[in-house]
């Protein structure tokens, strides 16, 4: 059975690369359409298979030898070693990067893409990196995407230790693929001044004619990156104004471009306030987003933000609410334009309000009356944004003690939020611990801990919350139990009965709350020594140091002869 995916599969799932992002060395999952299945049986083939280095000469004869399915495995479990595992076997990682160098030439599209994450891993050694630069800077004139984009993404994460191959980028600026070209730019520009040998190919790819103008704008965002000399970033920022402005050049790629090179790209500034007033819905929220990114320096665009907040569009009010916090301006024209948006039920205005907290305070009028909205969401976003901009003002906590004695699990989160001086709200929060819905039980277990040791007590509510349905409950429940500290002592039979829960993190949180409670927990010291042996690493490291609290001031242990401990 021919399991290899043929090319039209594979492009035909075609995804928008994430240059630069790391996935914590983990499998970058692409959308292979109908190839997934073969995806899945090499990735668990992978994981069994890795083993001990004993088997690496076999695997690379695999991969240099065998048949396209047997290239594929092999491949598949070079990638699935850790670096660590690599950096330990220096000869194999050696060994291996010349082989997966040669594999990514290979004539199956699978062993080329396994190639390249395979080089994830072994590009971050020093001493192998430079065995993988070559390779992958081919990789970005591969014919598949995923191939191209998953190489670019590995260049990128290397930064700076991708500069040997700077010419090998600055030829692929000139490639007939308008994607290899952007890949190139966006590795040269994450290399950063070290690849001032490309700046001559980098105009030249700006000011060409023939560049696509996807090409044109990664290429602007590359010179600014490294630092190109001042005359040749004003004129690519000129370039991508002109391009924005150009309707018929798909703009949004300028819009992202400004973005990209965000606070020096306020000459965009007025090009992008345009933007906003856009039929494109999507060339709208970039040209937001992309204001958001300058920063401060987009100040003059804060009125038409404001305008564009009040679109029906839930997505550009987003993109508009984003950018005037990230702009940063929390004038009184601002604020009081952004507390009558809230006053006419504007989430998105209520959220910009509370990212300018405490600046906001002029708002809490119009966010204690969205308390009372019939909308669940906007008396959720209006509980939050009280707790931010006005935690201390008098009448906010009333308010929310009045909603969570309805059972608002946004409300009774807010108080959480407010910390020791929600106190007052205590019973309504109880009531909650004990009522049907289970995030409003779990909100409630949390916001009673962040209260702290003044809540004591609501300890027999919390003791009883151990034995909740809920898994988080139970957890939250321990939490806040130990944050009450030594007041808690009461609740040692209860916590010591909750280490034998099949939940590992509620384990750990009863183990730590023991220790927490310190030496009034000394009749658990049995029990958490037992929990030394825990199967679940963090429930042992927890335990240690719970003892470690509870017999520090404890009496000391019994002598060997068996006489009772005092």
């Amino acid at each position: 059975m021919d399991l290899r995916p043929s090319t039209g599969t594979m492009r035909g799932s075609r995804r928008r690369a994430v240059v630069g992002k790391e996935d914590n060395g983990g499998i970058h999952l692409c959308n292979f359409g109908a190839a997934s299945g073969w995806v899945a049986l090499l990735f668990v083939v992978g994981t069994v298979m890795s083993g001990c280095g004993s088997h690496i000469p076999g695997v690379l004869r695999d991969l240099r030898k065998g048949n396209a399915l047997t290239r594929r495995r092999a491949a598949a479990r070079l990638y699935r070693h850790s670096v660590a595992y690599w950096a330990t076997h220096r000869k194999d990682a050696e060994r291996a990067a010349v082989a997966l160098g040669e594999a990514i030439s290979d004539d199956d599209s699978g062993v080329r893409w396994w190639s390249v994450l395979a080089f994830r891993k072994l590009g971050k050694l020093p001493g192998i990196t430079p065995l993988t630069l070559g390779p992958l800077a081919q990789a970005l004139k591969d014919e598949e995407d995923e191939v191209r984009e998953d190489a670019a993404a590995v260049l990128c994460s290397l930064g700076p230790k991708a500069q040997p191959v700077v010419g090998t980028l600055s030829e692929c600026l000139r490639d007939d693929n308008p994607e290899t070209a952007v890949l190139a730019a966006r590795v040269l520009g994450s290399i950063g001044p070290g690849a001032r040998a490309a700046i001559p190919a980098l105009n030249t790819a700006l000011t060409s004619s023939k560049s696509d103008i996807s090409v044109v704008c990664a290429s602007a965002v590359a010179l600014h990156k490294l630092d190109a000399p001042l005359a040749d970033q004003n004129k690519a920022l000129q370039i991508l104004i002109r391009s924005l402005r150009d309707r018929e050049r798909f703009p949004r790629y300028a819009a992202e471009s400004l973005g990209e090179i965000g606070p020096k790209a306020r000459a965009g500034v007025p090009a992008l306030v345009e933007a906003l007033k856009a039929d494109d819905k999507w060339l709208r929220a970039d040209a937001a987003e992309a204001l958001g990114k300058i920063g401060p320096g987009a100040r003059e665009a804060v009125p038409a933000l404001l305008v564009t907040l009040e679109t029906d569009d839930e997505y550009l009010r987003g993109s508009a609410a984003d950018a005037l916090v990230d702009i940063g301006n929390a004038d009184v024209e601002v604020v009081l334009a952004l507390t009558k948006l809230a006053r006419r039920g504007n989430s998105r205005a209520i959220e910009a309000l509370r990212g300018i907290a405490p600046q906001a305070k002029g708002a809490v009028p119009a966010l204690l009356d969205a308390l009372e909205s019939d909308d669940a969401s906007l008396r959720g976003d209006a509980a939050r944004a009280l707790a931010e901009i006005a935690p201390a003002q008098a009448e906010v906590v009333p308010a929310l003690d009045k909603l969570a004695r309805r059972g608002n699990s946004q409300a009774i989160e807010a108080l959480g939020r407010i910390g020791p001086s929600a106190k007052e709200a205590v019973p309504a929060i109880v009531q909650a611990l004990k009522g049907k819905s289970p995030s409003a039980r779990m909100n409630a277990a949390r916001a009673l801990g962040k209260i702290g040791p003044v809540a004591k007590e609501v300890v027999p509510a919390l003791i009883e919350a151990l034995k909740d349905g809920e898994p988080y409950v139970r957890y939250f429940a321990a939490s806040a139990l130990g944050k009450i500290g030594a007041l808690a002592k009461e609740a040692v039979p209860a916590l010591i009965g909750a280490l034998a829960y099949r939940d590992g993190y509620v384990r750990s949180a009863a183990v730590s709350a023991l220790g927490e409670i310190g030496p009034a927990a000394k009749e658990a010291i049995p029990a958490l020594r037992e929990a030394l042996k825990d199967e679940d690493e963090y429930v042992r490291y927890a335990a240690a140091a719970a003892l470690k609290k509870i017999q520090t001031a404890a009496p000391p242990r019994a002598p060997a002869t068996g006489k009772p401990e005092e």
